[in-house]
């Protein structure tokens, strides 16, 4: 009797069947759910590598804006050094007395002669940032340079200079130009 009572307070046979039935749903579901919770997991892991794709791309270029940035905050520095020297050779241009302050300058040179040397000096200060700014080619440099070279002053002003050129670094802009203006002075004297 105890075995029946056992069956009979399970709710029988039909009352197994039934939860048997349930627990398959139940497991079907579950499978169901975790299909998707899978494919959850997976367009998650998606999203977040575009993501990433997407930021690795924007921080390239806000590099590549900074360095833009930085390149434009250079060439203004250089230009206003630039502004500065000419100030500073017009001072010594119109003023004897500041003239010679210049390391090159030749107190046995009439004034005349040294201004003209100082104005010589911001020509070729001129070349060299117009070359340095534009992105101008040796060839193209070379071309305004003979004319440049013709002028008996600017030769003066070069050969009175060669000292201080000599000083620069070696790999410097403004010592590659000097090595421009020396072979358009050359070509002129050769040809």
């Amino acid at each position: 009797m105890d075995d029946r009572r056992g069956r009979a307070g399970n709710g029988g046979p039909a009352a197994a069947a039934a939860r048997g039935s349930a627990g398959q749903y139940f497991e079907a579901a579950g499978a169901v759910f975790s299909g998707l919770a899978l494919l959850l997991v997976v367009a998650g892991v998606s999203l977040q590598r575009q993501e990433l794709r997407m930021q690795r791309q924007e921080l390239a270029l806000q590099r590549a804006e900074m360095t833009d940035s930085c390149t434009q905050l250079r060439r203004s520095a250089e230009s206003q050094i630039r502004a500065l020297h000419v100030d500073l050779l017009k001072m010594a241009i119109h003023d004897p007395e500041l003239a010679r302050v210049w390391p090159d300058y030749d107190p046995g040179l009439p004034h005349s002669t040294v201004r003209k040397h100082l104005y010589s000096n911001l020509i070729f200060a001129h070349m060299v940032m117009v070359g340095r700014m534009e992105g101008v080619d040796d060839d193209t440099l070379r071309s305004s340079l003979r004319i440049i070279a013709r002028s008996a002053d600017f030769r003066a002003y070069w050969s009175a200079s060669s000292t201080s050129r000599n000083m620069l670094p070696a790999d410097s802009e403004e010592r590659r130009f000097g090595r421009l203006v020396d072979e358009a002075i050359a070509e002129l004297r050769d040809g």
